[in-house]
Order: C-alpha cells, then sequence, then structure tokens
C-alpha cells in the first residue's frame, strides 16, 4: 500500500537514522573523556555542539541526496536505497565492463548497492567497532584502577589480593558485563541485515529466511538497548 512518494518518505527517515548511531558514537566519545581522562562538563560542552551537528548533518546530508537521486525504491522489508527494477544492471557494472549494455536499464537507484554501503552500512560498522574499542579502553581503566584500590586499602607488602579471581573486583565486572550487553545488542540486531545486504551486493537474492530475520531484528534496537540498561 502506498506510492512512489510515500515510499521516498520512509526512505528518507531509514536513511536520516544513520545519525542515532553516529549518537551511539558521541556518546561513547563523552564516557570515554570524562571516566578515563577526566574531563569535566566545562569541557566537555566546548565540544558538545560538534557532538549533535555532526549526526544530524550526516543524516540530512545523506539522506537528502538520496533523495535527490532516486534512490528511495522498495528494499525487502521497507522502502531505502535499493535499484529499480532490483535485478537492473547499474552504470558502474557496465563501466566496468561486467555487462553488454551500452547504459544502464535501472529506472532508479542506479548505483543503489554502493550507497547503501557508503551512505549507511559502512558508518554503522565503523560507529560499531569505534563503540567496541571505548568499551575496551573503558573496562581497562577501571580494572586497572580498582586494581590499585585493592593494593592501596591492602597495603603493598600484602600479596593475598593478588590470589583473588578476577570476579572479585565487582566493578570491572559490572562494566565488563554491561559492555557485553550493549555491543551484543547491536551485533545481533544489525549482523542479518548486514548479510541480507553483502548478499546483494554481490549479485545474489538474499534467501526468504534471511530477509525476514533481518526485518524483525532491524527494529528490535531500542529493547535491546532497554535490556542493556
Amino acid at each position: 500500500i502506498g506510492n512512489e512518494q510515500t515510499c521516498e518518505a520512509q526512505g528518507f527517515i531509514v536513511q536520516f537514522s544513520i545519525a542515532g548511531i553516529l549518537y551511539m558514537c558521541c556518546l561513547q566519545l563523552q564516557y570515554l573523556l570524562t571516566i578515563k581522562y577526566g574531563w569535566k562538563e566545562k569541557a566537555v560542552r566546548r565540544i558538545e555542539p560538534y557532538m549533535h551537528c555532526i549526526p544530524i548533518l550526516y543524516g540530512m546530508c545523506t539522506a537528502t541526496t538520496a533523495l535527490v537521486k532516486d534512490l528511495y525504491n522498495p528494499a525487502n522489508w521497507d522502502c531505502w536505497i535499493a535499484p529499480l527494477p532490483g535485478n537492473c544492471t547499474s552504470s558502474y557494472v557496465i563501466a566496468t565492463g561486467g555487462s553488454d549494455l551500452e547504459m544502464t536499464d535501472c529506472v532508479r537507484g542506479d548505483n543503489a548497492r554502493f550507497y547503501r554501503w557508503g551512505f549507511f552500512f559502512g558508518p554503522l560498522w565503523a560507529s560499531i567497532v569505534f563503540c567496541i574499542a571505548v568499551m575496551i579502553a573503558l573496562v581497562r581503566f577501571v580494572r586497572q584502577t580498582e586494581r590499585k584500590s585493592l593494593e592501596w586499602t591492602q597495603g603493598t607488602g600484602d600479596e593475598s589480593h593478588k590470589m583473588r579471581p578476577i570476579m572479585e573486583m565487582k566493578y570491572t565486572s559490572q562494566v565488563f558485563t554491561q559492555c557485553i550487553m550493549y555491543a551484543g545488542a547491536f551485533l545481533v540486531v544489525w549482523t542479518f541485515p548486514t548479510i541480507t545486504r553483502l548478499i546483494q551486493l554481490f549479485g545474489y537474492d538474499a534467501p526468504r529466511i534471511l530477509v525476514v530475520l533481518a526485518g524483525c531484528f532491524i527494529a528490535s534496537q531500542g529493547f535491546f538497548n532497554a535490556c542493556t540498561y
């Protein structure tokens, strides 16, 4: 149900949602600067405008560019960046000698598969890797801080604390568990959509069960985040 205009409206919103992923990076960066490097609120406020502007501008610019280039078309479980018709030959394939056609037969969404990765999935996985790296840095910092605290409270001459299992460091354990859950939420949500788009990137049709799983999990990010917190 709908038409080209409603499809474009949904596609615009879906593409703009990459801003939320970039906001996730900004939040992780704030955690890192505050917890590990001891930034005060005044210092954080100096970079706060950039933390708002960069995600919003990137989301708006890529969403608008895709709209102008007629990239929004039916894309399996929603309207987003996709070729129309789905099996059309892109101008990139023709330019690289992958087809005998002289010009693309895509009515809309020429080279859409590459725009998907440049506009969304590339930044998405770069953001996830960045957040995982920040989480590792935070866990290591909390672990080092807690070890020093234990050494101080038990005295430098007491070696018994070195025999304790690492799980006795409760703050490290708590931070580690939350980081695993937070990163796991993104991995669970975005693994199926990414595999689906990878299969399509190489010119194959994704299995229907994979498309169903992608469509189901991609809408559950907020639920998993709520479980984490």
